[in-house]
């Protein structure tokens, strides 16, 4: 089974769901029963890691879209469309996703596509 594990601040930031993911990707790998992949937003890519191209909430370039775009939700976009890019080389069985507005955004990009992901909430209903 392919698992890609999904995780905009890690690499940058450590706190719950950034930990949590490091966590569940080091287990699952440690497994060894399944292919699994982290997809993370910075940082330096190890071995399953694969860090998206996406601009930081920090970067300066938000100052030009003060008032317009929140440099958080911004940086959630750019991230999304990076892995959108990404999922369309390599499909996977199950996608981890704990950001809901990546998880949002993402359902809403591949909306209609044929090979379109079983994406699911936290309480199993479909997005």
């Amino acid at each position: 089974m392919k698992i890609a594990v999904v995780c905009p601040g890690l690499g940058r930031i450590r706190r719950g769901f950034e930990a949590f993911a490091d966590d569940l990707i080091q287990h699952l790998i440690a497994e060894e029963t399944h292919d699994v992949a982290l997809f993370k937003g910075g940082g330096e890519a190890e071995s399953s890691e694969f860090a998206l191209w996406n601009i930081d909430r920090e970067s300066p370039l938000w100052r030009l879209f003060a008032g317009v775009v929140d440099p958080y939700i911004g940086e959630q976009i750019t991230f999304t469309l990076s892995l959108v890019r990404r999922l369309k080389r390599e499909s996977f069985d199950i996608l981890h996703i704990s950001d809901c507005q990546v998880a949002s955004l993402l359902a809403r990009l591949t909306r209609g596509q044929r090979t379109r992901t079983n994406a699911r909430t936290k309480r199993g209903k479909r997005m």
